[in-house]
């Protein structure tokens, strides 16, 4: 048995591991004044609708936006969704359907500090063999290329043999490190459901911290052959 937070509770998310916190919910009464309102009965806020990004749990705030009036700044796809205007012909694919791309102007020449991709977009040639998290870099990742023998500046992680990324990518459960997952590795795990996190060592993980006091079915898997938790160690073949 594990305790949960009441405002955890029917809150269209489960907590639980089985999804026993899901169960047996009011039907929804809607939503307050400037919220969308999920088919699943979740309320996000109105200005989240048709933006290209699912945020309500079933995706159902990005249905039927054929005829979604954007907001001002905005732009909207062939299929409704809305982007940002700046983010119009800029090489990243935002539309789904992206038509965001399409019937561009010809890429510009390139001035002299820039790196020309292999798509035509220019970018500052300091991004050469660094993979950030924003729009820095080359949207076809052609600025990532024999980058094995590139030397990262102090604040930045060298990926294996390949190129540089912040140090903020490292160990944040998001492979930045495509062909190697080399930032994910000797790091901390953090267990799939809400709990505190565990550590793994082997065929061993450690989660006596995380209140865990049974083997979750979710972590039964032939790998895992000891799980300690607050009780113990609980073994399972």
């Amino acid at each position: 048995m594990r305790c949960l937070e009441e405002s955890k509770r029917c809150n269209h998310y489960p907590d639980c591991y089985d999804g026993e916190d899901e169960l047996n919910c009011p039907a929804p009464t809607g939503c307050k004044e400037g919220m969308f309102m999920c088919e699943d009965g979740g309320c996000i806020p109105q200005s989240k609708r048709c933006n290209a990004v699912h945020d309500c749990v079933d995706w159902s705030d990005e249905l039927n936006c054929e005829h979604f009036s954007c907001p001002p700044g905005k732009r909207s796809c062939s299929a409704g969704h809305c982007v940002p205007e700046n983010f119009w012909c800029d090489f990243y694919r935002d539309c789904p359907d992206g038509s965001d791309e399409k019937s561009c102007p010809a890429p510009r020449p390139c001035k002299e500090y820039e790196f020309q991709c292999k798509s035509g977009q220019c970018i500052n040639s300091t991004y050469i063999c660094y993979r950030s998290s924003n729009r820095h870099g080359c949207a076809d990742n052609s600025h990532l290329i024999n980058c094995s023998n590139y030397t990262c500046s102090d604040d930045k992680f060298k990926c294996r043999s390949s190129y540089c990324i912040n140090q903020s990518q490292v160990c944040d459960n998001k492979v930045d490190c495509i062909h190697t997952a080399w930032d994910e590795k000797h790091c901390y795990y953090s267990c799939p459901f809400s709990s505190k996190l565990c550590i793994c060592h082997g065929n061993s993980m450690f989660c006596n911290e995380s209140g865990l006091t049974d083997v979750p079915s979710l972590l039964i898997t032939e790998d895992l052959t000891k799980l300690y938790v607050n009780v113990g160690l609980c073994c399972h073949a």
